[in-house]
């Protein structure tokens, strides 16, 4: 398993989920210098996380960067604790989001993303 740091421009939520989604659509999928992202810019694995923009909420999640090219992407896990563990799922923290005022933020800084370059040998 691999993940690439990438830092990618905010996107918002084209279309509202609910709790039990499995996939999700971005406005876009353009990076920082316009071109469309691939799967290449992300490594095997990628964490990303929805937020409101009052900033109240957040959900935490691992998606699947093959599928970012895709009509929609694909999570993993859904609903990750606050705390960086990369793989239990909290019931509580699945949300529903909606369309246009959710913010998506693919290539951010998570605290699982903290935890994965933590676990790596040197």
């Amino acid at each position: 398993m691999s993940v690439l740091p990438t830092s990618v421009p905010t996107k918002r939520l084209a279309q509202s989920i609910k709790s039990d989604a499995t996939s999700f659509k971005v406005s876009n999928i353009l990076g920082w210098n316009g071109s469309a992202l691939t799967s290449s810019d992300f490594g095997t694995q990628a964490y990303g996380c929805f937020r409101n923009s009052q900033g109240t909420l957040m959900e935490i999640f691992e998606w699947d960067p093959t599928t970012v090219a895709d009509a929609s992407i694909s999570f993993v896990l859904r609903g990750l604790k606050f705390t960086g563990d990369l793989t239990t799922e909290v019931s509580a923290n699945k949300r529903a989001w909606v369309k246009g005022t959710t913010f998506v933020e693919l290539g951010t800084d998570t605290p699982q993303l903290l935890q994965y370059a933590i676990n790596q040998p040197i």
